[in-house]
């Protein structure tokens, strides 16, 4: 099996992705120009150089190796004792990145295409499901990601892939205002019910209720992603959020968290929906035991009233 690794100065993490890869006969570095030690640690390996190509060409300089092949960030590990277990020729894995669980197509046999300049990914519709699983410590180039997510969208004025990265850039910096905005003109240009649209509109909900504290939007918008996605349990977590820290219906946000935990607990091993594993638990359970607790001091208190 050959690893690719795309990389451009990685040189807090890369050493940590190389000695993860075991099960790999070879590894394959292409750079996009390092400024630091990076080029140094890849030197025993297989090393390509492409300073001035996008992301998703450089992935297909070195994609087109015979047998199996893993595309793997310099910034991620796979975690040990996880062989390839298909047959097929493109792959899942499941990549852990704080408290989330999603799935890529990382593995293909013989060749592959990457599309997407900024988030390069496998051109396919189909892959089959493995048991590997990849730990990312989180990648550290999203103000290089910017710049080509704007460029994209200024060579690519009709396009609407564009604007859905630059909204989950924005997100993943943390700033709000300026994710809510992008977000607004994505929803604008995209009506479909994709996974990209329905997971926007998530994130939008929760902005609206963490940065807004406005219980309508957030409402408005959740409850269309659980028309699309109801075994999802974050999304009736965030429905229940709204109603336990804004509108302080508490029997009502207790029945939405134990829904999350029922209709949660359905959800298939294969489906390609991420994962924010918390939810699906560890938080519904606490945010029921304090629902309870505050209803049941409630009742205490009326009932005193009453007495008296």
């Amino acid at each position: 099996m050959i690893a690719h690794i795309l990389t451009k100065n990685n040189e807090k993490t890369i050493q940590k992705t190389i000695e993860s890869l075991v099960h790999c006969d070879e590894i394959v570095i292409n750079d996009l120009g390092s400024k630091d030690n990076t080029k140094q640690i890849a030197k025993p390996h297989r090393l390509i150089l492409s300073p001035e190509k996008p992301r998703n060409e450089a992935r297909n300089e070195s994609a087109k190796t015979k047998g199996l092949n893993l595309m793997i960030e310099p910034w991620e590990i796979v975690v040990k004792g996880h062989k390839p277990d298909f047959k097929g020729k493109y792959g899942y894995v499941s990549i852990i990145e704080n408290n989330t669980i999603r799935k890529e197509v990382r593995y293909w046999r013989n060749s592959a295409t990457f599309i997407n300049p900024a988030f390069e990914k496998i051109d396919t519709e189909e892959a089959e499901f493995t048991e590997t699983m990849i730990y990312s410590f989180g990648r550290n180039d999203l103000d290089d990601l910017e710049l080509i997510v704007n460029k994209w969208k200024s060579d690519n004025i009709t396009a609407i892939a564009p604007h859905y990265y630059y909204a989950s850039i924005m997100l993943m910096k943390g700033d709000w205002d300026a994710f809510m905005k992008a977000s607004e003109h994505y929803m604008f240009l995209d009506k479909s019910q994709s996974m990209s649209a329905i997971m926007n509109k998530y994130y939008y909900a929760l902005a609206s209720l963490i940065h807004k504290k406005e219980y309508k939007p957030t409402l408005q918008n959740i409850n269309l992603c659980l028309c699309k996605a109801p075994l999802m349990a974050e999304f009736w977590c965030l429905q229940a959020d709204v109603y336990y820290h804004l509108l302080k219906k508490f029997d009502v946000a207790k029945s939405f968290y134990e829904n999350a935990i029922i209709m949660g607990s359905q959800r298939l091993k294969k489906d390609v929906w991420p994962m924010e594993i918390s939810k699906y638990k560890e938080y519904p359970t606490k945010m029921i035991n304090s629902c309870s607790k505050i209803m049941k001091a409630s009742d205490f208190y009326s009932k005193s009233q009453n007495d008296h």
